[in-house]
């Protein structure tokens, strides 16, 4: 497989010799077919009651299975209400191979492991074979903790003592405790071999700041014989029960970090975070592309400068090694060779995200479209505080180098890091240089293939190498996944485009003879739905505009009996959403605001329970959100969900469209009216989650009624209730 962009994952060469190749084996079962489960007088329905047979649950059931059995690739929309995650575990199970679920969410995840996997093992009357992983960091460190804990020691305080603590330490006191009540917990589903364990998984239970000291990276983690944990090491357990088990269930990140490291088509090798399975299922697929891009990058930040230090103090205090002022030294000038870059940056740039070449050239011109545009002006300046960064960095691998015989496993993963920065760095500086040394062909970089960008924040500044698509990494994989007879399932309710699916086919580099299978929800839109469109919305970018919006859909939501959800496309827009928000509604709704006091989740929970709140959020919000029932009633989006036509990747993106297919503005149909579409399908998607909600849509952009690629969105959408006046709208609300 393509290796594009080389991630460092130390934790192998730390686990290798703990590592046991393991074979799962398959336990006698008891035999079932998919239609003797999901059809009419099958298992579900004496199991569950009021389970109702769904044609299009059967149909994906029945399409996923045959690609599973013969070891293809089904791509697969099925609309909400399919009931796509039955349709697709079923056959799975049934199949009686080992099997890879990747999800884009963490909280799906949770969903398969605490609700659907249990169910459906208690109806086959199986033994759990099953299990959650995620990222090495999201679960808890016993050596830093109890680290930590020695701090304030003993957590075993009576309420008479804890009255003598005060603020921060008594904080942490309790927290500790209820790490240690997460760890007995933990301990005893171990010791159980319960299928539920999360193996102390903390990101979803505790605060940023206090994860950062109960957690730790896979390449700070100290899994060889100096840590006294080492056998109890809640991360290292999960990988060893992933590898054993018959179906693991990951997200879409770790996928790809497994993919960059580990090669499933090879029958001899050793497997140190899956097992060697026999089918994968991608369940919201429509994100495989962006994560992909995302996993693939390289950063160049302040924060990983940050970083040595933090290594250096982690290694000279959890290892034997003394102090040694050389690293100390060498260290500082790499800090001091950052913070120059960093005052620089913050002297002659704005807090703003640019292509990188912004910076290295003055001549460099934004609004250019061509790919092969050479520039002259070199920013010397620039480059200069780049070479002495270089020059630091290199300096520092030697000194790690001179010291790596003291302790090589804390000193081998720090080389690695730095040598990583030195290397991004050099492909960032080289990025237009089509002659470069890096882009020679083993190097697996190609000129054309990447971009660079340059963020400058009040905290810092990243640099950020990325690839502009993953179809020939993504391709190759699926290519050898055929040969080997690897069944892929990708499904969404979100893929295709008027009902295509060249799009999502060609971003992950799909072969042009794959299955697709179209399920579409049997919800009645027409008669639960509204949907209001208008050309006399204002147009994007009019003076008051949001002002202007929420005025007029202010009887709607007036009338609206139940909660509100209105979904904006930045954050400029949600902050003057919500100060017209505050000014309407205060003291007659509740109003919760996205990246306000709460989190999302609380956000949520508390919107729910109101049953009448008016929620307003931006990217997080579009997607991913159940809320059945009268607790949302009503959604209003502000416009249509192109992406930022100036971030640098989707630019870079758009100007090789157009190269490709010698034809300026090719990308507008061809990559961002598509990926709008899809964005907006999510978006109006959040309002009907069951066969018995009722409500409405509004979507307060004119271009869906006065451009000429209105279709492409509109064809897209559920078929609601096309209204043609708020009036008609509002007493079709009120009728249903």
């Amino acid at each position: 497989m393509t290796d594009t962009l080389p991630q460092t994952d130390v934790l192998l060469k730390k686990e290798r010799d703990i590592a046991t190749f393991y074979e799962p084996e398959f336990p006698q079962k008891k035999e079932f077919s998919v239609d003797s489960v999901l059809g009419p007088d099958g298992l579900l329905c004496k199991k569950i009651k009021n389970f109702k047979p769904r044609r299009g649950q059967l149909d994906m059931a029945q399409g996923v299975k045959e690609a599973l059995k013969n070891g293809e690739l089904l791509v697969s929309e099925a609309g909400t209400g399919t009931g796509k995650t039955y349709a697709y575990l079923i056959p799975a199970l049934l199949s009686h191979r080992t099997v890879v679920i990747s999800t884009a969410s963490k909280a799906l995840q949770d969903q398969l492991l605490h609700k659907d996997l249990p169910a459906l093992y208690r109806y086959f009357g199986w033994i759990p074979d099953y299990m959650v992983l995620k990222g090495f960091s999201n679960y808890l460190c016993k050596k830093r903790f109890y680290d930590f804990q020695g701090k304030y020691g003993s957590t075993d305080l009576g309420f008479e003592d804890e009255a003598d603590l005060k603020g921060q330490e008594l904080q942490y006191r309790r927290l500790c405790q209820q790490v240690e009540k997460l760890m007995q917990s933990t301990d005893a589903k171990i010791d159980a071999d319960d299928p539920a364990c999360d193996y102390a998984e903390v990101n979803s239970r505790f605060s940023a700041d206090f994860l950062r000291e109960i957690t730790i990276s896979s390449e700070l983690c100290r899994s060889d014989k100096l840590c006294p944990y080492r056998d109890k090491c809640y991360p290292l357990l999960a990988r060893l029960k992933a590898i054993s088990s018959r179906v693991v269930v990951i997200n879409h990140a770790l996928f790809f970090a497994d993919m960059n490291i580990e090669d499933v088509f090879d029958a001899a090798a050793v497997r140190f975070m899956l097992p060697r399975y026999q089918a994968i299922v991608f369940d919201e697929a429509h994100e495989l592309p962006e994560i992909g891009r995302n996993f693939c990058s390289r950063h160049f930040s302040t924060k990983l400068a940050d970083e040595l230090h933090d290594d250096l103090e982690f290694i000279f205090k959890h290892t034997q090694v003394e102090i040694k002022s050389n690293l100390l030294d060498a260290c500082s000038l790499v800090n001091d060779a950052f913070a120059q870059m960093n005052r620089y940056l913050h002297a002659n740039f704005k807090e703003d995200k640019v292509n990188f070449l912004a910076l290295k050239y003055y001549d460099y011109d934004p609004n250019e479209s061509s790919i092969d545009r050479i520039y002259t002006r070199e920013n010397t300046d620039f480059t200069g505080l780049a070479r002495k960064i270089y020059k630091a960095l290199k300096q520092f691998i030697a000194v790690v180098k001179d010291n790596e015989a003291y302790d090589e496993e804390a000193f081998g993963p720090l080389g690695v890091k730095l040598s990583d920065l030195c290397d991004t760095l050099t492909h960032l500086m080289c990025i237009d240089k089509k002659d470069s040394v890096i882009y020679r062909r083993d190097s697996g970089l190609k000129y054309g293939d990447f971009v660079g960008s340059a963020e400058i924040t009040r905290h810092g500044f990243e640099f950020t190498l990325s690839p502009l698509e993953i179809a020939e990494m993504f391709g190759g994989f699926l290519k050898k996944c055929r040969e080997h007879e690897l069944g892929v399932i990708m499904t969404s309710a979100t893929l295709s485009v008027r009902e295509k699916f060249s799009k999502f086919l060609c971003d992950l580099g799909a072969p042009e003879n794959t299955k697709t299978l179209l399920i579409k929800s049997h919800f009645d839109y027409t008669g639960h739905a509204g949907l209001y469109l208008s050309d006399s919305f204002p147009e994007s970018g009019a003076v008051q505009r949001e002002k202007d919006i929420i005025d007029h859909l202010y009887p709607l939501i007036d009338a609206t009996d139940g909660g509100v959800f209105i979904l904006t496309t930045s954050i400029a827009a949600l902050q003057r959403i919500k100060e017209t928000l505050e000014e309407r509604y205060k003291g007659k709704r509740v109003i919760f605001v996205q990246n306000g006091t709460l989190s999302n989740t609380k956000m949520i929970q508390k919107f729910v329970k109101n049953g009448k709140a008016i929620l307003a959020g931006t990217q997080s919000f579009w997607a991913g959100v159940d809320i059945p029932g009268k607790a949302l009633r009503l959604v209003i989006i502000d416009k249509l969900p192109f992406s930022v036509p100036n971030d640098p990747l989707f630019k870079a993106r758009c100007d090789r469209y157009d190269a490709s297919h010698d034809r300026v503005n090719a990308h507008f149909m061809g990559i961002s009216v598509p990926e709008a579409v899809i964005t907006l399908r999510q978006g109006v998607g959040r309002l009907i989650r069951n066969e018995n909600d009722t409500g409405a849509t509004v979507i307060c952009d004119p271009r869906l009624v006065k451009s000429s690629y209105r279709a492409n969105f509109i064809d897209s959408l559920p078929p609601m209730k096309r209204c043609s006046s708020l009036t008609e709208l509002m007493k079709f609300v009120k009728d249903i």
